[in-house]
């Protein structure tokens, strides 16, 4: 099930060839799809952001839009972030 809604969140986003919705379903066992949307959402931040810290301006990077590209180890950074805020709220309970 997680790996259909990788596919639903991966489709037309410009990632890696490294990255695959078998990969990424069996790195977020227990995960649920508000959790797998968050994660997905992170990933598309964090290299938005590594894109444009490429450039100089954000105009160049703008204008070089169609150069971001979403890695691996996109997904590890912003799994790591969930899963610390997860911890969080699970001791908070």
């Amino acid at each position: 099930a997680r790996e259909a809604i990788w596919k639903i969140y991966l489709k037309d986003k410009p990632v890696t060839d490294e990255v695959s919705a078998a990969e990424l379903a069996s790195m977020t066992d227990g995960y649920t799809g508000a959790d797998i949307a968050s994660l997905a959402s992170q990933a598309s931040m964090l290299a938005i952001k590594d894109h444009i810290a490429n450039f100089e301006t954000p105009e160049e990077a703008f204008n070089n839009k169609n150069a971001v590209s979403i890695t691996l180890e996109h997904f590890i950074k912003a799994k790591k972030s969930i899963d610390e805020n997860r911890n969080a709220i699970d001791e908070e309970v």
